[in-house]
């Protein structure tokens, strides 16, 4: 089997492997009643709460973006998919075929609104996105409260409860009616449909797609471009080279990185140090002090003297080892990261940590790397290293 000669290939199946392994037991624990009632009902919502993480992995884990909404996304999916699924039961006797419809509503309904937010929120990041996606997973929090939802054989009936003195009553229901969002009790008496095979069987989906998206169509792309490369490849290059704008090139080049790939960037462009035809770049992590003001001079001195700021990494008390990706290469680069933390789209990572900071450098040899060292020192930028900060590379 040639595909599996492929080492992430290989990684992902024996993650599947273990997944269905793991679910096998659990399934086989199940039917044969060795599973505490108590813990058996849980397991549909533990399945639901798996996806979530994935999903929260891809975001934050993968991504590196910090969304605090997630909660929100998934309830208007929930919520949707039990609208559906108790509106449906005269229409679609079936509890499966039932089940997977409302599972493929509420996926819309979450994508749709997940888009129209993301429209004006990705273009913020760091503290900036964390704080707009909480007050967007608060407002559905607060919206979903308000709603009371029922159904009858006349239809779909809904109230906004917005002065919070409306009951399930006020929706006059006919004898045949089902109450299926109660306000601040949520969808409680409903019947389950779903099952923890269901339940397996969704989080399998979700892990294939989301390693599928890890591991996009231009990502391979630009992992062939540059194995096949003898030398660095610029950003634009690589652009014009898989058809596609240089900021999903950026973006699509930290998902390989969090994928394991040791993508270097250089001031002459992107080096695969996996890849056999591919020369060793040489990389130093120097611990910096400066002002925000500062970091325009800091960042055009390491650049115009040969070298290429990778990354950033602060070592926070609380939060412990935090990094970003820069990819800071030419003054151009300097000036779009300046511009970007002026408007609020970026956020310097030094201010939590009163300046102190590392940057990974990377540069063609060693003695341009020691010269750009030496000129951070100059400067009185260059930081002393504390002891219990080695580990930090």
């Amino acid at each position: 089997m040639k595909f599996l000669k492929d080492k992430q290939t290989r990684h992902d199946f024996v993650t599947y492997a273990m997944c269905l392994v793991a679910f096998a037991i659990v399934f086989f624990m199940q039917s044969n009643h060795m599973i505490p009632r108590m813990i058996a009902g849980q397991l549909v919502p533990i399945t639901a709460y798996i996806v979530m993480a994935i999903s929260l992995n891809l975001v934050v884990g993968i991504a590196g973006d910090l969304s605090l909404g997630h909660a929100g996304f998934m309830s208007v999916g929930a919520y949707t998919g039990i609208v559906t699924a108790v509106a449906l039961e005269s229409a679609v006797p079936s509890d499966p075929v039932r089940l997977i419809i409302s599972i493929v509503v509420g996926a819309i309904a979450a994508a749709i609104l997940g888009f129209l937010i993301g429209i004006p929120v990705l273009r913020l990041s760091g503290d900036y996105l964390a704080i707009v996606t909480l007050a967007f997973g608060e407002i559905i929090k607060e919206i979903v409260t308000c709603l009371i939802v029922g159904v009858d054989s006349r239809g779909l009936h809904v109230i906004f409860n917005i002065t919070g003195n409306s009951t399930i009553d006020d929706l006059h229901l006919l004898e045949d009616g089902t109450a299926i969002i109660k306000g601040a009790q949520g969808a409680s008496g409903v019947s389950t449909y779903s099952t923890f095979l269901a339940g397996a069987i969704l989080v399998m989906v979700a892990l294939v797609i989301v390693l599928n998206l890890v591991r996009s169509r231009t990502g391979r792309a630009i992992m062939a471009v540059l194995e096949g490369a003898k030398g660095p490849v610029s950003g634009s290059a690589l652009a014009r080279e898989v058809g596609v704008s240089r900021q999903v090139v950026v973006q699509d080049i930290a998902l390989l990185r969090a994928d394991g790939h040791d993508v270097v960037a250089t001031n002459r462009g992107y080096v695969l140090q996996e890849a056999p035809s591919s020369p060793a770049v040489p990389t130093r992590l120097v611990k910096v002090r400066h002002s925000v003001e500062q970091a325009g001079d800091e960042l055009t001195s390491i650049v115009d003297a040969g070298g290429a700021v990778l990354n950033v990494i602060v070592n926070h008390r609380v939060y412990g080892k935090i990094t970003a990706d820069l990819d800071i290469r030419n003054r151009r680069d300097v000036e779009r990261y300046l511009h970007d933390i002026e408007s609020g789209k970026s956020f310097p990572l030094l201010t939590v940590t009163s300046g102190y900071h590392f940057h990974r450098i990377a540069a063609e040899d060693e003695q341009t790397l020691d010269e750009i060292e030496a000129m951070l020192k100059e400067k009185g930028y260059l930081a002393d290293l504390m002891p219990y900060e080695d580990d930090l590379s």
